[in-house]
C-alpha cells in the first residue's frame, strides 16, 4: 500500500508530542521518511460508512495537500456525523504544518 507506514512511525506517530487540535479533530505527527496517515476509528464515532469515508477523505488530503513528509495520527474527538467539513480542519492542520516550517 502506498501510505503504508513502519510500525515504529506508527508507534512513534501515536506517542509524539508535536500535536494540533481543532474543536472536533485531533492530529499529532512526526517527521518521517514518507508520508501516512494512522487513524483512531472506534465504532461510537459512526457506521463503517462514516469511518470509511472519513478514512478516504483524510488519506486523499494528507497524501496529495500536504507537501511534508510526516507521519499523521488523526483521532476525532466528535462523532462523524458533526463533523459536516472535514477538509476544512485538514486545511487549518497544514496551515499549522507551514507556519512551524517557518
Amino acid at each position: 500500500m502506498k501510505s503504508s507506514l513502519s510500525s515504529f512511525d506508527i508507534s512513534a506517530a501515536i506517542k509524539s508530542p508535536n500535536s494540533f487540535a481543532t474543536n472536533k479533530i485531533s492530529f499529532k505527527y512526526i517527521d518521517a521518511e514518507k508520508t501516512g496517515v494512522v487513524f483512531s476509528l472506534s465504532t461510537r464515532l459512526g457506521s463503517a460508512v462514516e469511518r470509511n469515508l472519513f478514512k478516504r477523505r483524510a488519506r486523499q488530503f494528507i497524501l496529495k495537500q500536504l507537501n511534508n513528509k510526516v507521519a499523521v495520527f488523526i483521532r476525532p474527538k466528535k462523532q462523524l456525523k458533526t463533523i459536516k467539513n472535514p477538509i476544512k480542519h485538514f486545511k487549518l492542520f497544514q496551515e499549522f504544518l507551514i507556519k512551524k516550517q517557518k
